[in-house]
This record gives structure tokens, sequence and C-alpha cells, in this order.
């Protein structure tokens, strides 16, 4: 082990990766399921709400899912998943380093097929929570955006609704207005001017309600 010194705090490292897994694997099932949700909890304390808390999702999704939290691995899959949508597939996508862009492209390969796979995690966690049905919305809507994107539209719609009734349900109106954005974005690309002005109007309503 090495002692790496910083401004503020000392660290300790292995000084090889074997090293660490020699050491790793020596420890019993038990207490490698409570070092992971001791790291987990670790980085989660360590986000800051920031664009820089993107870079922790990987390792957050890691160690959640080896000490078993399936709900917290899911949340941070949707996260890590949303800025995949937002480098890529967004009309005005956002701007990110190389970095992150590498990241991204090593930890997201086919989107159809992590949407699915997230939805099996969230299936096996089902539960009557508040925060199950904010994941439940947040997939719902990361699948309904996908599918209005690639042009199977009466998938990415049926999604869509699911997302929709469950923001409304529990008020949450940041994700009400996503939503109508993808809708929006819909009526666009079929060139359908109503459903386009419904949102907008419908979008609009809710802005002025925020803002009052």
């Amino acid at each position: 082990i090495k002692e790496i010194i910083s401004e503020n705090d000392i660290y300790y490292k292995f000084t090889h990766q074997k090293i660490r897994e020699y050491v790793y694997n020596l420890q019993s099932a038990g207490k490698k399921k409570l070092l992971h949700k001791k790291v987990s909890d670790y980085l989660e304390k360590n986000l800051n709400n920031n664009n820089n808390d993107k870079f922790l999702y990987p390792n957050l999704i890691y160690h959640f899912e080896r000490c078993g939290n399936t709900k917290k691995a899911v949340q941070y899959k949707i996260k890590n998943l949303s800025e995949y949508y937002s480098f890529f597939h967004e009309t005005f996508p956002v701007v990110f380093d190389n970095t992150f862009k590498i990241q991204l492209e090593d930890n997201i390969i086919n989107v159809e097929e992590k949407l699915l796979e997230i939805e099996k995690q969230l299936i096996s966690v089902q539960d009557e929570s508040y925060e199950f049905n904010i994941l439940k919305m947040e997939l719902s809507y990361l699948f309904g955006r996908y599918y209005i994107h690639i042009g199977e539209y009466s998938s990415g719609l049926e999604k869509i609704d699911i997302s929709m009734r469950l923001a409304e349900t529990i008020r949450y109106e940041q994700y009400l207005l996503n939503n109508y954005k993808q809708m929006i974005y819909y009526g666009i690309q079929v060139h359908n001017m109503v459903t386009m002005n419904k949102y907008i109007n419908k979008s609009l309503n809710i802005i002025e309600k925020m803002d009052s």
C-alpha cells in the first residue's frame, strides 16, 4: 500500500491492481458486500448536484449492484443513460468533454438493450413507493424518447403516456414538461400541427403556474 497526499486529504491505495484483486478475493461474500456498500455510500455523499456528478455514475452503479441495492443501481443507470441522450439524441445536444464522451461510448452500446435491462431490474424491485414511481416515470420517459427518436411512434407514445400519467399523479411538473417536449418533437416529426400546438399550450400553462 502506498500513501498519496493531496492538499486536504491523505489517501491509501494498492501499489498494483493485481494485489488489490488478490486481497479482495480473500474476503468473504458478506464482507465484500459490506465493502461495496461503504464505497457506494461514500461516493453518493460526494455528489454535488452539478455537471461533474456524471463521472461517478458508473462507479455508483458498480458498487450498488454488488452490495445488492438494485433500486439504487437502477437510479444511477437511468441517470447515466439520460446523460447519453443529452449528448447524442437531444435536439440541441449538451456539449461534454472528450473524456465523458469516451466513458459513455464504453458503457452504452445498444440503447434499447440497456433500457430493457434496466426495466427488468426495476420490475424485480417493484413496490408502491414514491421512489419506485419516480424511477418508472423516468424510465418510461427514456423509452418514449428513444422510440420517438427512431420513428417507432406507437411504442414511443405509449411509453410517454405512462410517464405523463405518473408525473401527473405525483405532481412532478418538470417531468410533465419533459414529456410535453417529446410530444412537441413528435408533432414536428410527423407534421402533426394539432398535437404540437396542444403540447406547446400545455407547456406554457405549466410554466405560467411555476412562475406565478
